[in-house]
């Protein structure tokens, strides 16, 4: 059967540190993961796709920061299933880099970036285009991981690209 093994690419929402009033609760990346990515070691088999603020002379700088990861981290709160990925790693990445990164908006925040990338990954056929809006079903992404306790010990939260509850296959801490 073809397409079997073939990495997830999810939206993920991270605990952020502290959080400023106004602020979203919740960092949003992309994460590439194996099919049943193995949660009982540390090892690093998934690629957090993310952009992060940076003070640079007095200066808010956004940065594309792709970063090797453990399959589950204390921080990942819950994931979003947008599709499986037929391209190497190398080249996600290189589509991912054309995502628009807004410098200077204020407003502008980690969520927009995964939005615009989730676009560039439809725009590419790298994925099917979710049938929600990507905004919706981040909302819904937010709300669902807002209404669950945080169990290292239980399957990561996961819903699918229609914001439906789903079985997770990010399993608990090592």
């Amino acid at each position: 059967m073809l397409g079997v093994n073939k990495p997830r690419i999810y939206m993920a929402l991270y605990a952020r540190g502290q959080i400023k009033e106004g602020q979203v609760k919740y960092h949003t990346s992309l994460l590439l993961a194996p099919k049943n990515p193995d949660t009982s070691t540390r090892k690093e088999q998934c690629v957090q796709y993310h952009v992060v603020n940076k003070i640079e002379d007095g200066v808010e700088v956004w940065k594309f920061l792709p970063t090797r990861t453990m399959n589950r981290v204390e921080t990942l709160r819950s994931v979003a299933l947008l599709g499986k990925v037929s391209i190497s790693e190398s080249s996600l990445r290189s589509k991912l880099e054309k995502a628009k990164i807004a410098q200077g908006d204020k407003p502008w925040r980690c969520r927009h970036w995964v939005w615009a990338a989730i676009q560039t990954l439809v725009a590419e056929n790298i994925i099917v285009a979710p049938p929600l809006a990507i905004e919706e079903l981040w909302t819904l992404q937010c709300d669902y991981t807002y209404q669950k306790e945080y169990d290292p010990d239980a399957a990561l939260p996961c819903i699918d690209n229609a914001g439906q509850p789903m079985d997770a296959e990010i399993g608990p801490m090592p």
